[in-house]
């Protein structure tokens, strides 16, 4: 039995100090491995906090350098001017000039005797119907009115009344003058005649071939 008991506590002696002495390694390796790691974490944290100097401070200067616009030059190409050389043309051949003789208009159809003398006859058939004898003298026709001036001669009297410093009308020959006594009979009142109570109507009715018939008819009077 006493054997056995100092067996028993020599191997529990040995079994406590191989419990030391893997605790102890244990403890051993741990913190080896904890001061590496406390050695790195404190080399890191040394190197991302460094201390800056107080006595001297580094000034970072950052220096833009801008680099130039590149600079284009916009060079326009003249074309050559273009010389254009001409030919003259030939000198165009002047046209002809064209001398415009103007023909004198003639002068209008002077009546013959025989279309005067079928005037003259119309003229005083004219002359009767109208009773122009009622008023005025004219052998021609057989009359011998004494209200108005004499027809005889007129063809004379007609002449010397458009020249007459007191003529009032607008007629230039004799034909215009017997015209207008029959159309329009007072543009002039004939010398004498001025203050009678039977002054001559107008004749506008009367077609223009009658008219020229009576003018006709009293022209020949001379």
């Amino acid at each position: 039995m006493i054997i056995s008991t100092k067996r028993y506590v020599i191997m529990k002696h040995f079994s406590q100090l191989l419990v030391g002495l893997l605790m102890s390694l244990s403890i051993g390796c741990a913190s080896s491995a904890n001061g590496q790691n406390l050695t790195a974490t404190a080399g890191q944290t040394a190197t991302r906090l460094r201390p800056v100097s107080t006595t001297s401070v580094s000034t970072l200067t950052v220096t833009r350098t801008s680099t130039p616009a590149p600079t284009f030059t916009l060079t326009s190409a003249t074309s050559p001017a273009v010389t254009s050389t001409s030919t003259p043309l030939p000198s165009a051949t002047p046209a002809p000039t064209q001398t415009s003789t103007s023909t004198p208009t003639p002068p209008p159809p002077t009546a013959t005797s025989a279309d005067t003398s079928a005037q003259v006859e119309h003229g005083l058939e004219v002359y009767k119907q109208q009773y122009c004898g009622l008023c005025h003298q004219l052998d021609a026709a057989a009359t011998a009115g004494q209200f108005g001036p004499s027809h005889n001669g007129l063809g004379l009297t007609a002449e010397q009344r458009i020249h007459d410093a007191h003529y009032t009308g607008t007629a230039t020959t004799a034909a215009e003058y017997i015209h207008e006594s029959i159309i329009t009979p007072k543009a002039y009142l004939a010398p004498g005649y001025e203050h009678t109570a039977h002054h001559m109507p107008a004749y506008g009715h009367l077609s223009e071939s009658d008219v020229d018939a009576l003018v006709q008819l009293l022209l020949q009077q001379k």
